[in-house]
């Protein structure tokens, strides 16, 4: 007998074996038979992948063997890669991941330490699309502003000579879902009187947000040029109006702004008010419990680090913009409201010498806005609804 012969009680060559184990010595099976099923196997051993499994072919005459041990054909290569389908996962995640859209972004998820892939895609700005935008694409003229998560740049584009403004953010755990959020309001976002965002990109370390230029100077130093006389009653309820609309407006997209002061609020060269820096935004829709703002224009809730409505915080913080547009001086002292509203008692908005200059609406629109239980303050529709606005429609169309 040749070694080949299923007669001789061994088994055939390995390179014929099934590596699944299941074919038995077969002395005492049929030699005929299992002769076919050898030939069938090495007939379709080439259409076996490696490392895949495949039932033998249907060619194979049933009864062969107990159906219970068909033989599956698994040819295995040395020096495979090790943990195959665990990086295969971990591709097919990052690819999910990168073709996202930023659209219905999820504000308050946190970032995990183990996943550098938060951040959606960023947009590229660039023409045509198929080129990546690069920082170096700009000639940086110079800084507007800077802080602890990056600088604010006035840039110009080298090709086309557009002025635009640059925000460079440091990306790590701690900011990526803060970027991925302004990101996503920006796209959002289109009214006259909110920035407008232009596009976003980015490299190995830093996050790049692209936005208008805007001509003209902040609230803040637009009243200081003043001396900080208080407005006309008419000039600051123009100004607001803009303000108070825009805010509206990014409520109903769903983005609370929750830094509103008098920095973020540009006034152009011909007297419209525009909202920026969107980068502490957050949903309208749900309730907050972390820290934002600043400490001058933050509700009570915020000061106390409890939770609070969005939408009520941006309230306060309009009530404040007001009050200081109409008289110059802040509504509270800072060091008072904290004492009192860790006694548990609230403050009293300060009433200033001109208080009684202005118009009864106004008087009532300030109180309405900076009530201290958020339950009894007035609500956005409500204030672009008050008489203090609708007072002075016939005006404007004089």
């Amino acid at each position: 007998m040749t070694s080949n012969d299923p007669r001789c009680g061994k088994l055939p060559r390995a390179s014929l074996i099934p590596t699944c184990g299941r074919v038995r010595k077969c002395s005492r099976c049929q030699a005929g038979a299992q002769n076919k099923l050898f030939r069938d196997l090495r007939t379709q051993r080439q259409l076996v992948s490696a490392g895949n499994q495949r039932r033998l072919p249907h060619s194979i005459p049933s009864g062969s063997m107990p159906s219970t041990q068909l033989p599956r054909l698994v040819i295995a290569t040395s020096g495979s890669t090790p943990n195959l389908p665990r990086m295969k996962e971990k591709k097919m995640r990052l690819q999910t991941l990168m073709s996202q859209s930023t659209d219905g972004f999820n504000f308050n998820r946190e970032p995990s330490q183990n996943n550098l892939f938060t951040l959606p895609p960023l947009q590229r700005c660039a023409t045509p699309r198929t080129e990546t935008m690069k920082f170096s694409d700009y000639e940086v003229i110079k800084t507007i502003g800077s802080g602890s998560y990056g600088d604010v740049k006035l840039c110009q584009h080298r090709k086309t000579g557009q002025l635009v403004v640059i925000k460079k953010l440091v990306r790590n755990d701690s900011t990526i879902s803060l970027i991925a959020a302004e990101i996503d309001a920006g796209k959002r976002l289109k009214h006259g009187n909110v920035i407008e965002f232009k596009c976003a990109f980015e490299d190995l370390t830093h996050s790049y947000i692209v936005m208008e230029y805007l001509q003209g100077t902040d609230l803040y130093n637009y009243l200081e040029k003043t001396d900080f006389t208080p407005g006309t009653e008419e000039d600051v309820r123009s100004l607001m109006r803009g303000i108070v609309s825009a805010v509206v407006y990014c409520h109903g997209k769903g983005i609370a702004h929750l830094d509103l002061k008098l920095e973020n609020i540009m006034v152009t060269a011909p007297g419209t008010a525009k909202i920026i820096d969107f980068g502490l935004c957050d949903r309208s829709d749900v309730l907050c419990s972390r820290w934002v703002g600043s400490a001058d224009y933050a509700c009570p809730q915020i000061l106390l680090h409890h939770s609070f409505m969005p939408e009520k915080a941006d309230v306060w913080s309009l009530g404040v913009i007001l009050y200081i547009m109409l008289f110059c001086v802040t509504p509270f002292d800072r060091a008072d409201t904290a004492r009192l509203l860790r006694k548990g008692r609230h403050p009293t908005m300060n009433k200033p010498e001109g208080w009684h200059t202005v118009s009864p609406a106004a008087q009532q629109l300030l109180q309405s806005m900076l009530e201290v239980d958020e339950k009894d303050r007035i609500s956005l529709s409500g204030v672009m609804s008050h008489r203090f606005f609708r007072s002075t429609m016939r005006e404007r169309n004089l």
